[in-house]
């Protein structure tokens, strides 16, 4: 189960750095803001996941998290909704199913990356 996953994430991430308790979702947000920007470090060249938080659903199948980033250059802020959900497997499967960009300066809503 997903919430297996997020536990075992997070004595993982305690263990390492010998950290106070991490709540599954805490462990699960932060494995997924690790793994989003090592994915996005060479698609899109200045994005920073800044703050990753989710919610894992009861069952614990399932979780819905968002992932803040900046674009400094492009005085970008934005946000991604990202499912996790869990394969037959028992991995666990992201996509990202939202994104949102505002201007950091003006707030006003822009192309995400330039495109769109």
């Amino acid at each position: 189960m997903l919430r297996a996953l997020a536990v075992a994430i997070a004595i993982a991430v305690v263990a390492s750095a010998g950290a106070s308790a991490a709540s599954p979702a805490a462990g699960l947000a932060k494995q997924l803001g690790s793994s989003m920007q090592a994915f996005y470090k060479t698609r899109v060249p200045g994005l920073k996941i800044t703050t990753v938080s989710c919610k894992i659903a009861s069952s614990g199948s399932s979780a819905a998290c968002k992932a803040h980033f900046t674009i400094v250059k492009a005085q970008e802020i934005g946000v991604f909704g990202v499912n996790v959900t869990e394969k037959s497997t028992g991995a666990a499967q992201t996509k990202t199913v939202s994104v949102a960009c505002h201007d950091s300066k003006t707030g006003k809503p822009v192309k995400c990356f330039g495109v769109g």
